[in-house]
């Protein structure tokens, strides 16, 4: 939309037509409510009376002081050289207008490296760890109204008391209230663990409240309902990472977060279900804790690992 229709609109002088074509455009929603949120602001209050009897008696000694001047009865449009003007003002604050609001729609955004793990504080004093490769977004400007955010990866909450608190993933979303929780959330795999408080896990339709000691794992949409240790914290916080029945290839993707390796296979069925753990500090020690569990075999060259089983030629 041109400036000077902006400040028509403004001004209240917009024809039908051009009302309707503002109405139409991609903007018309963000500047109405910036308008509307204008009528808002109110000026300091005074005493009308009292600076009105002030202004009488100024007026007044200024007629016993200074002689009668007559002035012609035409009317003087004294603002007609200052309109171009009011309108670029116009202009200005609907432009600042828009800059608050763009800024205060802004997301927040971490994201941890490979081997690394972030300590957050949110708005709240909430405290979030995330593990290697993971993001973490929320909208700074509305989190007193709003406490949401979205997680691709992993990580741990310890949750302020207030108002809902929500985790949304792309394959489901976790609500509380205040509470101690785990989220991992990687390609198929949504696990939930509850420390502390209670957890509401929800994907679809379906739904499921988490009290301490229970976890869920939700793979390629199956629920199964797991055990955690109560009070405890997840075990990649101590530097190791663990699994109970999930696909080797989310177990291989997990070491290639940790070690900042690449990790090819040759004959393996990615498909098979692993239960263990590998250590995040000792790459030798994690390939091992995977290939001696799995009876696969694998060679090591600087920082490319080869699985391959041991049928193979």
């Amino acid at each position: 939309m041109e400036d000077n229709h902006l400040a028509k609109w403004l001004n209240g002088e917009l024809s039908e037509e051009e009302q309707k074509a503002f109405v139409a455009s991609a903007d018309y929603a963000l500047y109405k409510r910036i308008a509307e949120e204008s009528t808002l602001l109110r000026a300091p209050e005074f005493e009308a009376e009292e600076v009105w009897n002030k202004l009488q008696e100024v007026k007044n000694e200024a007629t016993d002081e200074q002689p009668v001047i007559e002035m012609d009865s035409t009317p003087v449009h004294w603002m007609e050289p200052f309109r171009p003007f009011l309108k670029i003002a116009a202009i200005i604050v609907v432009m600042l207008g828009i800059s608050y609001v763009y800024l205060n729609s802004q997301a927040t955004s971490f994201t941890s490296e490979v081997a690394q793990q972030l300590n957050l504080n949110l708005p709240d004093q909430s405290e979030v760890v995330l593990n290697a490769k993971s993001t973490l977004s929320y909208e700074q400007g509305e989190w007193e109204e709003n406490r949401r955010l979205e997680l691709e990866g992993e990580a741990y909450f310890k949750v302020a008391k207030g108002s809902k608190f929500t985790v949304e993933t792309s394959l489901g979303a976790i609500a509380v209230l205040g509470t101690e929780f785990n989220v991992r959330q990687r390609k198929g795999l949504l696990e939930v663990s509850c420390f502390e408080g209670k957890v509401q896990v929800q994907q679809g339709l379906k739904k499921l409240v988490l009290i301490p000691g229970e976890a869920v794992q939700i793979l390629d949409g199956n629920w199964e309902e797991q055990k955690v240790s109560e009070g405890a914290v997840p075990s990649w916080m101590s530097k190791e990472s663990s699994f109970n029945s999930v696909p080797l290839k989310i177990v291989l993707n997990e070491l290639q977060r940790q070690f900042d390796v690449d990790v090819d296979q040759d004959g393996v069925d990615l498909n098979t279900l692993f239960s263990g753990s590998f250590s995040n500090t000792d790459l030798n020690l994690a390939l091992e804790s995977i290939s001696i569990p799995t009876q696969l075999r694998y060679t090591r060259d600087g920082k490319k690992v080869l699985f391959y089983a041991t049928n193979t030629p």
